[in-house]
């Protein structure tokens, strides 16, 4: 009997110790100890599991006492096996490649390695500290299918950057990506008012399936960007920097000829005299006409602060700037001064908000005369660096510039920029503000609202005292004011769940509006006498300019997203968007663009496990349209009202006609790619893509009987199709202390007009060298040269139809023709007018504290007429009115049988393709060395954490044909636009 009790109670204890359960509680963050939401925690080897919360907490309540061990695992993190124990703290590493995490639309962020859509981050290490007045110049070269031009060295100008992405996807409507800072839409000249140290990183959305979220604005591409926060439990970090540097022109332009040679030539050809010639060779004068315009060595300096950090609950990060750069002309200048702070609390478990804020103010002024299509001869610099006579003398006996110039009977540009000041100051905020509730495990309740305005005033002034005034109250004043502001309200919920472990769902659904206004106005008096009294109040007489203006445009719309992922293998998502704008008539003001993409890690498969040489590989595929708005303005579909006078009269006129069916420039585009790591060195991404843009935003010319000219119409059809490769290979990794890491990146894109408008097969405007030609490229259109004959001198044009190399030296009347007739010899060149090949590569190696960097930027097929070049081989009477000319005309035609391209003397130029050069180019963007004091000197300090020396260059290297100013132009025709600068900077970073 006593046995039987026994062996009863042994029982009853097993089965006891069997069914013990315990409760366990934990927190999982990730590297940077933000909590990580969603996150899998189960218990090993059972079918017990749960998710963290929006704080990263979790809590298992029916865990086995003989439960060993937890799995954590999230998507594009490391999966980690810990053992049980209470209260526990679980960190999750990045997996390698998928390490940065990257907003492609709205809610929270994912693993790069985990989005769907065609995704390009680039981090701030490749942005910081790099010689440039606009933070969106370092990244150029950096992303394959992004081009970004810089057609301006001038200081003070902040429309000077173009952005595509994957080409040109319209003809007359916008071709500019959208540009998001934190989640708020802003204007490409944010980037003139923004320190790049601000900026943690960009991330590039391409393809339908990334943009299709933003849907109306991003038909062009996404370029989001990022700006630094602190890190929950981060001691605070301070930063103070201070740069200088000076800038310089890039190359050198032109090729005019010297005072011996020039005065040679006018001889010869009976432009001087005899006596002319004597007396300027006498006075010996041989003026560099550059260095007249330019300095050579333009101050720049640079200061910039910092501080980040964050406690438990709490993240900060606060900077200030001061920037000061100087042009290469008088008039040239850029001052900045910027404040920025971005702070983020989780206020409750439940409740976070946050606000980032960044202000502005700068004072500027651009040289009007060095600008695109500013051909003056005396006061654009590059026109006036090559046609003025270099046995001219600008300078008086003491050194210093002339006012008066009296070799052409006028005040010289130094005497203008003196007696007509000018100055741009402007005040700007960029922000979000956002709270975000969790009331439940999964959801996230969201809204923000962003804002971009700014209040912009121009100074422009004619001082009395100026020596061309014929009256001592002739002076001017006049100032502009504007003032825009763009806000956006979004308001999103996102639903995170899992299905049993292996399925993982999110579901967004969202609302926007969008509302942005500008308003202006001007004032103009005259009557100053005195030049310190140059107030618009002090006038005498006040004139009425355009004195007010106002505009405005909204846009409503709704929008879902559903991503899912099976496994961490299967990727899926679909987005749909529906936007209403303003600009449209009321029949079309509303449109829905949809996407949907597929991603499968193929190297989860069982099969590829094993392969130890192959760490990562990935195939997306993804479809959607997306819309485009820009480029027409607020108001294209109304009929508007002008003024006009009729026999003495006043009146109203109808000025334009309405178009209410006019609607959305759609685009839909398909990308297929992969992407892998290689023998844990090497990075590959291809891709292709096709985009029809379909409903054109074109102005379309209407039959004079209609009273107008032209109306914006929904016409057309244009295709672009393109390959992108990039890649990154650690080329040496930790080889005696030495890293190094190199990186490329090249896309061709294709673009083929498929319908215009009325049916017509061809359109396009004389005098600017381009048409669409349906089933063609867009490629340059005008008289193709055949050379010049060597019989007389005179310059050959090629028939419709019949093409050569130019260098042909005896007539055919079959094929050419030597009467010129702009629009019977214009033809397709081949030529294509927009660059094909865009594309950058570069290195970054590190050895014992040194850090070197080099990047290239390169177009390739990028050709562009040269109107300078039009005047300095003879065009617009330059020979006889006594200008400078290019020295290819000293090997001009004389006699029968020269074999030249040069044609004879007083034969004027034309504009055929003996201007339209190739301005393929490939430019050093950034060098830059830097080195890390020794840390050991900095643990003695006690405060110091580390000392950055750097130096650094910018555009020192340029490699072209080109032999205008500058090859970066973005424009059909060079016409004087101020060229691009090399700079050198020298800069010191201590760390606190």
């Amino acid at each position: 009997m006593n046995k039987k009790l026994v062996l009863l109670s042994a029982c009853l204890l097993t089965a006891g110790s069997m069914t013990a359960q315990k409760r366990v509680t934990g927190h999982v963050a990730d590297a940077h100890g933000e909590p990580v939401a969603g996150a899998t925690v189960r218990v090993q080897g059972t079918k017990i599991w749960t998710q963290t919360d929006a704080n990263g907490n979790f809590t298992l309540s029916s865990v086995p006492s003989s439960a060993k061990q937890l799995e954590v695992s999230y998507v594009g993190m490391e999966k980690q096996s810990v053992s049980v124990a209470g209260n526990m703290k679980i960190v999750l590493k990045d997996k390698q490649m998928l390490e940065e995490a990257v907003v492609v639309g709205y809610g929270t962020a994912k693993k790069l390695g985990t989005v769907v859509g065609s995704v390009t981050k680039v981090g701030s290490d490749k942005i910081e500290n790099k010689p440039v007045t606009t933070a969106l110049d370092a990244l150029q070269g950096k992303v394959a299918g992004v081009q970004i031009l810089s057609s301006t060295g001038d200081a003070g100008s902040v429309t000077g950057m173009s952005t595509t992405v994957r080409g040109n996807g319209s003809l007359n409507g916008g071709n500019e990506p959208l540009f998001v800072i934190d989640g708020s839409p802003v204007a490409a000249d944010v980037f003139y008012m923004m320190n790049q140290n601000d900026i943690a990183s960009y991330t590039v959305l391409r393809d339908a399936s990334a943009t299709s979220i933003y849907g109306s604005r991003a038909a062009n591409g996404v370029i989001y960007v990022t700006t630094k926060k602190g890190h929950a439990n981060e001691r605070a970090v301070v930063k103070v920097g201070q740069s200088i540097g000076w800038s310089q022109l890039a190359r050198r332009q032109g090729n005019p000829m010297n005072s011996a040679e020039l005065l040679e030539y006018q001889l010869k050809n009976a432009i001087i005299s005899g006596a002319d010639y004597a007396k300027y060779k006498k006075q010996g004068y041989n003026t560099d006409w550059l260095k007249y315009y330019y300095r050579d060595s333009a101050p720049i300096y640079n200061t910039t602060f910092s501080v980040q950090g964050g406690g438990e609950k709490t993240v900060y990060y606060t900077s200030a700037s001061f920037m000061k750069k100087e042009g290469l002309t008088p008039t040239s200048k850029f001052k900045r001064y910027t404040v920025r702070t971005n702070i983020e609390s989780q206020a409750l478990d439940w409740f976070r908000y946050g606000v980032n804020v960044g202000l502005n103010y700068d004072e500027r002024n651009v040289d009007s005369n060095a600008a695109q299509g500013s051909l003056y001869v005396w006061d654009n610099p590059v026109l006036g660096s090559i046609l003025l006579p270099p046995y001219w003398n600008p300078y008086d006996e003491n050194g210093k510039k002339k006012e008066y110039f009296t070799e052409l009977g006028a005040n010289s540009s130094e005497a203008y920029n003196k007696y007509r000041p000018r100055l741009i100051n402007e005040a700007r905020i960029t922000g979000t503000a956002f709270v975000q509730l969790t009331p439940m495990r999964g959801l996230t309740l969201r809204s923000q609202l962003g804002v971009d305005a700014a209040d912009t005033r121009q100074t422009t002034k004619l001082l009395p005292n100026a020596p061309w005034l014929k009256t001592k109250d002739g002076g001017q004043a006049n100032e502009f004011f504007d003032r825009f502001a763009n806000f956006t309200i979004t308001n999103t919920a996102e639903y995170k769940f899992n299905v049993k472990e292996d399925h993982h769902l999110t579901f967004l659904l969202g609302q926007e509006g969008i509302k942005g206004t500008s308003s202006a106005f001007n004032s103009y008096t005259r009557g100053h006498s005195d030049p310190r009294l140059m107030e618009v109040g002090s006038g005498t007489k006040a004139e009425l300019p355009n004195l007010y203006g106002h505009t405005k445009y909204e846009y409503l719309s709704f929008f879902g997203r559903v991503d899912y992922n099976l496994n961490d293998k299967y990727f899926a998502n679909v987005t749909v968007r529906n936007d209403r704008s303003s600009r449209f008539g009321k029949n079309n003001r509303s449109a829905t663009f949809a996407s949907g993409g597929l991603m499968w890690d193929m190297k989860a498969e069982d099969f590829l496990k094993g392969v130890a040489w192959l760490n990562d590989l990935k195939f997306k595929a993804s479809v959607g349209s997306t819309g485009n708005s820009s480029g027409i303005g607020n108001y294209s579909s109304l009929g508007k009202t002008g003024t006009t006078r009729y026999n003495g009269h006043s009146g109203w006129v109808l000025s334009s006609p309405a178009n209410e069916q006019l609607g959305w420039e759609t685009q839909i585009q398909a990308n297929v790619g992969f992407s892998t790591r290689l023998f844990d060195r090497v990075n590959l991404e291809l891709d292709y893509y096709h985009r029809t843009t379909k409903d054109m935003l074109m102005s379309v010319p209407l039959p004079y009987t209609t009273g107008f000219s032209s109306q914006t119409m929904n016409v057309g059809t244009m295709v672009n199709q393109g390959i992108e490769m990039q890649f990154n290979v650690d080329a040496v990794k930790n080889w005696n202390g030495l890293n190094m890491n190199v990186y490329g990146n090249f896309s061709y894109n294709a673009n083929k007009v498929t319908k215009l408008f009325y049916g017509l097969q061809e359109w396009g405007q004389e005098d600017t060298g381009i048409r669409y030609f349906v089933g063609k490229s867009v490629n340059y259109y005008m008289p193709i040269r055949a050379g010049v004959d060597k019989k007389d001198g005179n310059i050959m044009w090629y028939k419709k139809g019949y093409s050569g190399d130019g260098n042909a030296h005896e007539f055919d009347s079959n094929t050419m023709t030597k009467d010129f007739d702009q629009s019977n010899l214009s033809q397709d060149t081949g030529k294509k007018y927009w660059a094909p090949v865009t594309g950058g590569f570069g290195l970054t190696a590190t050895w014992k504290g040194f850090t070197l960097n080099a990047d290239f930027a390169y177009v390739l097929g990028k050709y562009m007429q040269d109107n300078i070049e039009f005047f300095a081989m003879g065009g617009g009477n330059m020979p006889s009115s006594g200008m400078n000319l290019d020295r290819a005309l000293l090997k001009q035609w004389t006699q029968p049988g020269d074999i030249t391209n040069v044609p004879k003397f007083g034969y004027t130029n034309r504009f055929d393709t003996s201007l339209l050069h190739n301005a393929s180019f490939c430019r050093l963007k950034n060098l830059s060395l830097s080195y890390d004091l020794p840390k050991y000197w900095m643990e003695a300090t006690n405060f110091i954490r580390n000392v950055r020396l750097t130096a650094a260059a910018r555009n020192l290297l340029t490699i072209t044909k080109w032999k205008g100013a500058d090859p970066e132009t973005d424009a059909n025709v060079a016409q004087g636009a101020y060229p691009n600068t090399r700079e050198f900077s020298l800069g010191v970073e201590v760390t606190f």
